[in-house]
């Protein structure tokens, strides 16, 4: 059995917890119709090697975030758009009125996308109601099991006999003449 590992990531109070905690709870809970096993992990590591950089001008843990992203099956990035309705209970710090916890909070968003672009990391954004957001990872994960399985080899494929390539203009235009053919009867 195949084990996914989705890896989940936001900034500080945008919900990448909660989405851990209701995904862990969809997949693993009541529905147990998955066909492999799922993983669902909360990487902060991405958050302190940004924090770090940004405060400190130390760009060190960004290597062991990045590889702790490597290999998953997807990667999915909290959006800042409902973090009050998240964590009302447990927040520290009121993300939504301060302004300056607002501005570093989307700061340290920012440094989150562009260190997963700089590394080549793909990832979805998830954003909404938490069932919305629920909903939305599962979407990706189903994306990504498709995407996976069109890029597997699906047997033989024919090639021209001239030049080899599958697409080549010699069989586009045996198509056309086949299909010209059977509309002129």
């Amino acid at each position: 059995m195949t084990i996914q590992k989705i890896a989940v990531v936001g900034a500080p109070e945008s919900g990448a917890t909660a989405l851990c905690e209701a995904l862990e709870r969809r997949l693993h809970g009541v529905d147990h119709a998955t066909p492999t096993a799922v993983q669902v992990l909360d990487l902060q590591a991405l958050v302190a090697a940004v924090v770090a950089d940004l405060f400190f001008s130390d760009d060190s843990l960004y290597a062991e975030a990045i590889q702790n992203l490597a290999g998953n099956t997807l990667t999915l990035l909290t959006g800042l758009d409902g973090a009050h309705h998240l964590h009302a209970k447990r927040r520290t710090i009121d993300w939504t009125t301060s302004h300056a916890a607002a501005r570093l909070q989307r700061r340290i968003d920012q440094g989150m996308r562009a260190a997963l672009a700089s590394h080549g990391v793909s990832y979805c954004c998830v954003y909404g109601s938490p069932d919305a957001r629920v909903e939305a990872a599962l979407q990706a994960l189903a994306f990504a099991n498709a995407a996976t399985l069109e890029s597997k080899p699906t047997g033989w494929c024919w090639s021209c006999e001239k030049c080899s390539d599958a697409a080549c203009e010699h069989q586009l235009f045996s198509r056309l003449i086949a299909q010209s053919a059977i509309r002129s009867y």
